[in-house]
């Protein structure tokens, strides 16, 4: 909040900090509001009054606008002023702000207005007051004396009152503070000019003059129940108040209405607000509980203050969810995801923005850094060692489902016993009532495969089972049957083994899937795993450094294809009868990754697809059932790209 201090009347920001945007004060992060910033910028540069308040709940430099006003009687806009009376016998009038203000907390006001032009009648009277009330936005006092005031309760007021003739009234014009609807007895009072009875201070300056000449006045309220007046010929706030007095606003609620009341009788004059700023009161936090919770957010709070308005918002390091106005001295709401470390809970409401509010500590998230062994059987029951930072005792460990035998041996080490769960990785998660580790390690479950080792006497392969690792780039493939009958044979063998579970196969092994089908998965370009799928056909599997891995179809025989000398003609005559063509082999492909397949005269490199590879006497047929196809002539060199629906013959020399 923004205060004055009255020897030098500097601007000051006693929350905190020098600008907008969250500051840290210590360890805590703290947000200095926008509003207050530009409030003690304005201050500076004498744009807005020392002992102006972040929160402005009436802002009106001039009334070329009364939008948000109530204005009853004989109040009107006039021009850019606010006139409450005419300078005319018996009129009464009020204009009060449709924002309420809690009378109870700080608050303060600064406000310029003008009487003057008296035109006849018993001389100029009555006066304007500055009123906080809590019967009707519409009230509306009585006429003469009664200032516009007079019956309107329960209430305060400040009155600039320029006739001095009515029952209790002080010799002279007069400031005086009243309250509870009564004009003719005072808290306090000034007199113009002299001391006289019953005020016991003086002003040096006349409240009413002939032409329109600007009154200032300032009032503030300190929250414990001292109110402070300020009242001046000038622009410049006075150093020193010009009343004080101690006052019981509690009678007025939590939400006031303020404005302006005035009034004419016998005697009269032209009285208009000139302009007026109302620094309400932000909410105030107290407490928060709890006052801890992971980092992570999603815990339910309850924040204590005075002062929450429907609509408000909380901010702890982040905007919090689910926020509950339950009264004008509770919120509930959830946090949200922040960085471990104090924030300060912050509500913002129509009246502006708490500051120096209780600290919420966002508490760090456990972390993994390792597990050793980093792999195991899919079966489960491998006994782990978990290390990191920050394990709670109560944690519990996720390596693609829940593990058992978890014993959190210190902060930074826990053991446990692996679950089952499907072949691949799954990531190391501790969870504990700090929050679920990020970005952990992984851990492989090695899926039961068989590898395949010539035996000395026979050469034929021998099935060993053991669990299947990842494969390695160029070096080795995982295959996995997937129906029908499905034959492997490694270089260096020359008899085919069938496989019935996932097996890793080096590169340059030769595949049966004739009458089956098979997946081939290789490591990527880029680490990671690719997998295609092959069936209807033989091939022979390879993969160069660039990722790409190749089946290049074998089987079949040419010896039934016409000469060299013919095959040009034989062509000819087979692209006109399709039936007459002699197929040698073929494969289907289907799947996406950096694959391609190979016959005798063309190559079809996978663009996330499903096609057909034959090898016919009169060249290489691709044909693509879905999507694209990029197809290489090895003949011509030439590079096509075939669609959905569409084949593609590369001719044999």
């Amino acid at each position: 909040m923004l205060t004055a201090d009255p020897a030098t009347s500097r601007c000051n920001e006693r929350s905190m900090g020098t600008g907008p945007g969250p500051v840290r004060i210590g360890s805590i992060r703290r947000a200095l509001p926008a509003s207050a910033a530009l409030a003690l910028i304005l201050c500076a540069f004498g744009l807005i009054t020392a002992n102006a308040q972040a929160s402005l709940l009436a802002d009106y430099p001039d009334f070329s606008s009364v939008a948000g006003l109530q204005l009853n009687g004989a109040a009107a806009q006039n021009g850019s002023s606010l006139r409450l009376t005419e300078a005319k016998p018996d009129q009464r009038a009020s204009a009060f702000s449709t924002t309420t203000v809690n009378p109870n907390l700080p608050w303060s006001t600064h406000f310029v207005m003008s009487m003057s032009g008296n035109q006849g009648g018993i001389g100029p009277a009555d006066g304007i007051v500055f009123a906080l009330q809590s019967d009707l936005i519409t009230a509306l006092g009585k006429v003469g004396g009664g200032l516009g005031y007079a019956g309107i309760s329960p209430s305060f007021g400040l009155e600039f009152d320029i006739w001095h003739g009515n029952v209790g009234d002080p010799p002279a014009a007069h400031i005086g503070l009243i309250q509870n609807g009564s004009t003719s007895s005072y808290i306090e009072c000034a007199t113009e000019n002299a001391i006289a009875s019953p005020c016991d201070t003086a002003f040096n300056f006349p409240l009413y003059s002939a032409t329109p000449t600007p009154v200032y006045g300032w009032i503030s309220y300190d929250g414990a129940g001292t109110v402070s007046v300020y009242a001046s010929n000038t622009p410049t706030q006075p150093a020193t108040p010009l009343l004080q007095a101690k006052v019981d606003l509690g009678p007025l609620g939590s939400a006031a209405i303020a404005g302006f009341t005035s009034a004419t009788g016998a005697g009269n004059a032209l009285q208009e607000v000139l302009s007026w700023q109302l620094n309400g009161n932000p909410p105030a936090v107290t407490s928060i509980a709890p006052s801890s919770g992971p980092s992570q957010g999603g815990t339910s709070v309850k924040i204590r203050g005075t002062g929450f308005l429907p609509g408000a918002t909380v901010t702890i390091g982040g905007a919090a969810a689910s926020v509950d106005v339950i009264s004008e001295e509770e919120i509930s709401a959830t946090t949200t995801e922040a960085p471990a470390g104090p924030d300060e809970v912050v509500v913002r409401d129509a009246n502006g923005t708490s500051t120096l509010g209780p600290t919420y500590t966002y508490l760090p998230a456990p972390k993994v850094t390792s597990i050793t062994p980093s792999s195991g059987p899919s079966a489960g029951g491998t006994p782990v060692k978990i290390k990191g930072t920050r394990f709670l005792p109560d944690a519990t460990v996720t390596i693609g489902g829940a593990a058992a035998s978890v014993k959190v041996i210190s902060e930074e080490e826990i053991t446990a016993t692996t679950p089952s769960a499907p072949a691949g990785k799954e990531e190391v998660v501790v969870s504990d009532a700090n929050g679920t580790s990020k970005l952990g390690p992984a851990y492989t479950y090695l899926a039961r495969s068989v590898e395949f080792k010539p035996l000395a006497s026979s050469g034929v392969l021998a099935e060993v089972s053991k669990e299947l690792p990842p494969p390695k780039l160029a070096l080795t493939s995982n295959l996995a049957p997937v129906s029908g009958n499905v034959q492997v044979r490694v270089p260096g063998s020359s008899t085919f083994t069938p496989i019935t579970a996932p097996v890793q196969i080096p590169f340059g092994t030769v595949v049966n899937a004739a009458q089956g089908k098979v997946t081939v998965t290789t490591e990527g370009p880029l680490g990671g795993t690719q997998t295609m799928a092959f069936y209807q056909g033989d091939f022979k599997l390879t993969q160069g450094h660039n990722g790409v891995a190749t089946a290049a179809l074998t089987g079949g025989s040419f010896t039934a294809c016409p000469a060299l000398r013919g095959r040009g003609r034989f062509a000819r005559a087979s692209s006109r009868h399709a039936a007459s063509r002699h197929l040698v082999r073929k494969l289907w492909s289907s799947g996406h990754g950096h694959y391609a397949t190979r016959g005798s005269y063309a190559a079809g490199a996978v663009l996330g697809t499903r096609w057909l590879t034959e090898d016919l006497c009169e060249g290489t047929l691709i044909h693509v059932l879905t999507d694209r196809v990029a197809v290489t002539n090895l003949v011509t060199h030439r590079r096509v790209i075939v669609t959905a629906g569409h084949s593609y013959l590369a001719k044999a020399p």
